[in-house]
């Protein structure tokens, strides 16, 4: 029998597991039973039998308190839990859906992009159509992140953190625009290049967006600016003249004045390699994964800028220096790829831009299983450019 096969951990048993996410829910052995449909002493047996084969204390049990705690290896396996009995309710979910004659697929869309999804649908049930949806909305990509960690959804489309245990495609990037009346002072410029051209507005932003790195590091007045639960309510808000909106392209609407943040919101930094080098012929790092395999050379301050981190490069493996202006003399002698501000690049390298690194949402394709994960992104991503005009095709830029 292969060694994979006789791992002493294969004595855990599902139910086990799902007690276990039931107690750390309730903080309660008596509360888990009832939710579960045992009696109290069954929830102790079970928990007593996961201890003995993980070979650890999950549960901390102290005499004369109602409440039960956790030890950090049982916070650790009900995280792990959570996607396991998840996928086992997935499981059923396709065999099921297997035994009805379909192929269902549960999609579950944060609520600001449901005006998006809306465009999508139809180009996407056409290039397969037997392919049966359900849709869900998820509050937040928060909401979104544990409904695909629970099992609750096989897919999803939203704009979740770096970091969470989901595997990712980039669908679109969705720029943020500013949004304004037509008879507004402001209704006459095309872009808004400088945070200064703000000052005195009341900026109106969803709850996502205050949290996006790059509106942060653009310096806008973000601080006194009125916090929406989704985007798709700021532009009634803009209209009846509560302030400027600040929300991705798809979100802006036909009825108010649409100012890009294309020079505002274009990070400074940019990427430095030796003139002879693979990259140099390369105008623009439109994606992180063009940096796959080369050693980053950054300053100490930029290691600390959440927008790089936000931006998916790889950071962990940099070389770190004191400034940024001694990056250039380290690319030159061939240690690694320089990541710098513009005025530290130099004029001895080829200096390609990160603009499309940092121009925007990134709405992704999610998922928790592999399942018409390259159909499925196929759709979405044809879908993505077809279903806006021409007009439009810069704000949908396909980068996956």
């Amino acid at each position: 029998m292969p060694p994979q096969f006789r791992h002493p951990w294969l004595g855990v048993e599902v139910r086990h597991l799902a007690t276990l996410i039931a107690v750390a829910r309730t903080r309660s052995f008596r509360q888990a039973a009832t939710e579960l449909g045992y009696v109290q002493s069954a929830v102790s047996q079970q928990i007593a039998a996961l201890e003995a084969v993980v070979g650890a204390r999950l549960v901390e049990r102290r005499r004369g308190r109602r409440t039960v705690e956790l030890t950090p290896a049982g916070e650790l396996l009900v995280e792990r839990s959570h996607g396991i009995v998840g996928q086992l309710h997935a499981a059923r979910v396709d065999v099921m859906a297997i035994g009805e004659g379909g192929d269902l697929v549960r999609l579950v869309v944060t609520s600001d992009l449901a005006p998006l999804l809306a465009q999508l649908l139809p180009d996407v049930t056409t290039a397969l159509p037997e392919l049966r949806l359900q849709v869900t909305e998820a509050a937040d990509d928060a909401d979104l992140v544990a409904r695909l960690e629970r099992g609750d959804g096989d897919l999803g489309i939203g704009a979740p953190p770096p970091g969470s245990a989901l595997s990712t495609a980039t669908l679109l990037v969705d720029p943020y625009v500013v949004l304004v009346p037509r008879d507004s002072h402001l209704a006459g410029t095309a872009a808004v290049a400088r945070a200064q051209h703000l000052a005195g507005e009341r900026l109106i932003v969803s709850v996502s967006g205050m949290g996006d790195p790059a509106l942060r590091a653009a310096g806008l007045p973000l601080d006194r600016a009125l916090q929406v639960p989704v985007a798709t309510a700021v532009p009634a808000l803009v209209a009846a003249g509560l302030g400027v909106g600040l929300v991705p392209r798809s979100a802006a609407g036909e009825s108010l004045a649409v100012l890009s943040t294309a020079t505002l919101l274009v990070d400074p930094y940019v990427v430095l390699v030796p003139r002879d080098s693979h990259l140099a012929g390369t105008a623009a790092v439109a994606r992180a994964q063009h940096l796959a395999g080369e050693r980053l050379i950054v300053s100490v301050s930029a290691m600390g800028d959440p927008a790089l981190r936000a931006a998916g490069l790889p950071l962990d493996r940099a070389l770190q220096v004191p400034v940024a202006t001694a990056v250039p003399a380290l690319v030159a002698a061939g240690l690694g790829v320089g990541l710098v501000p513009r005025s530290a690049a130099g004029d001895s390298l080829a200096v390609l831009s990160t603009a499309g690194l940092f121009p925007g949402r990134r709405v992704v394709l999610c998922r928790h299983r592999a399942r018409r994960r390259t159909a499925l992104l196929e759709a979405f991503s044809a879908a993505a450019l077809g279903a806006v005009s021409e007009s439009r095709r810069g704000w949908l830029a396909l980068v996956a």
